[in-house]
């Protein structure tokens, strides 16, 4: 249990060291202590999520008038005290040194005085949260012009419905959805994000352009489309959804579905069926431990967002995606990668930065399109050899970790345009002679080492 002491908002309250930091100030250090932490009870998480919640709420409207989107990661020791406190903002309208103060100031007095009980272990959690946000300013919206409107006002009363190609009633509090919207038969982009949408039903045979829905950060739980429709993306970002919704299966012509930021998002069989002709399929920050091997029936996927989760392993169906060019699975926990990585021989860029990987398949060695590999912030001791054979990789990200010497055969990359290093331990040591000449071996193929 939580033991909540007196929690006070003490401007002046001191840095408390490193305990609070960023996700990019962490990626600086050494992470081998993570190891150390495993995923904590669910009560327990659910105590410190109301508690954090709780904190943000008060914190952000002083500093910004925008929700903001907040991950943190809590590192509780074995005695039930936070060790760690790591977080990441997603904002564009605080300052860096804005944050730091918010976290510092206003997290670090209430956290330091809480004690979990009953803690015999250590324990990491990752939480995701959507922050209030004041009322934005008339001023900071957007502007109409003569093909967009952002008024219920100018809804009702326009005089040329047809010149109008895109709607953005974002932020208005709207909880319903305006029925003057049927007004416009030209629209080809409609906003609703940020509302208080519950429910939302749509008559897609009414637009017959449209091409783009954004329903993101609304409470919705129901939504319904009909009629046929040339739709090709939609966002549905940081709603209540546990299922992708039944109504996607009607788009034959959607091409890009954002389902990120829903917590209790759980993917089935029938789920997939319905997102099998999707091209781009964004899953980011919905706490999957797993993803289900039926991810195979979207077999018209091109890029695959993977992005915060909680993932331990990536299915071996996930190699049967054989139109996939981008994949991102950073962030997670991973420990390997299936052994027919080799089979996706249209990947392009290959994202798996801050997982748990020591080494890579053989088989990554055949992904003859790929161009860009971040496996930055992992656990390898050792060069992946399987990466030599990459004939057309471009950049290499290697940063942060457990490097103990400058690995000889990154010169036996030809094409390799960026390299980076930054973060092994073999950087504290002092530049030998051989190691300059390394360096210049790889500068003088046009190649940039960053370290």
């Amino acid at each position: 249990m939580l033991k909540k002491l007196l929690v006070l908002f003490i401007l002046s309250y001191p840095c408390m060291g490193q305990t609070i930091v960023s996700e990019d100030e962490l990626s600086a250090q050494d992470q081998g202590w993570m190891k150390d932490y495993q995923a904590g009870p669910v009560q327990l998480g659910k105590e410190l999520a109301a508690s954090f919640q709780e904190i943000l709420d008060a914190a952000f409207p002083r500093y910004s008038a925008n929700s903001q989107r907040v991950m943190l990661r809590v590192f509780v020791g074995d005695k039930g005290k936070i060790d760690y406190l790591v977080y990441e903002v997603h904002g564009d309208d605080i300052k860096k040194e804005v944050l730091v103060r918010i976290m510092q100031h206003e997290l670090g007095p209430a956290f330091s005085s809480w004690q979990m009980t009953g803690v015999d272990r250590k324990y990491l959690f990752n939480f995701f949260f959507g922050t209030k946000g004041v009322r934005q300013p008339t001023r900071l919206r957007p502007k109409s012009d003569s093909t967009t409107l952002t008024t219920l006002e100018e809804l009702r009363a326009y005089p040329l419905p047809e010149k109008i190609t895109t709607i953005n009633l974002g932020g208005l509090d709207l909880r319903q959805v305006p029925e003057e919207i049927y007004r416009f038969p030209n629209l080809k982009v409609l906003s609703l994000e940020a509302n208080q949408l519950t429910s939302a039903r749509f008559r897609l045979d009414k637009f017959p352009r449209l091409e783009t829905l954004m329903l993101h950060s609304n409470p919705l739980t129901q939504l319904k489309l009909k009629g046929k429709s040339r739709l090709k993306r939609i966002n549905l970002q940081t709603v209540k959804l546990k299922h992708s919704p039944a109504a996607l299966k009607k788009l034959r012509q959607l091409e890009s579905v954002w389902l990120g930021f829903n917590p209790q998002l759980d993917l089935r069989k029938k789920d997939f069926r319905r997102l099998r002709r999707i091209e781009d399929l964004n899953l980011y920050a919905c706490k999957l431990k797993s993803l289900s091997p039926h991810i195979r029936l979207a077999k018209n996927l091109q890029v695959l967002d993977l992005y915060y989760n909680e993932l331990e392993a990536l299915p071996a169906a996930i190699t049967r995606l054989s139109r996939l060019t981008h994949l991102a699975a950073a962030n997670n926990r991973l420990e390997k990668l299936p052994e027919n990585m080799g089979n996706l021989k249209k990947l392009q860029y290959l994202y798996l930065h801050h997982n748990r990987l020591s080494k890579l398949p053989e088989s990554i060695g055949a992904l003859d399109s790929l161009g860009v590999l971040d496996i930055g912030y992992n656990w390898f001791y050792s060069y992946p050899l399987p990466v030599n054979h990459l004939k057309n990789l471009k950049e290499l990200d290697l940063s942060g970790n457990k490097l103990p010497a400058f690995p000889p055969a990154l010169t036996e990359l030809m094409n390799l345009d960026r390299i980076f290093l930054r973060g092994n331990p073999f950087l504290q040591k002092e530049r030998d002679v051989q190691f300059n000449r390394q360096i210049e071996t790889v500068e003088q193929r046009n190649g940039e080492i960053f370290y």
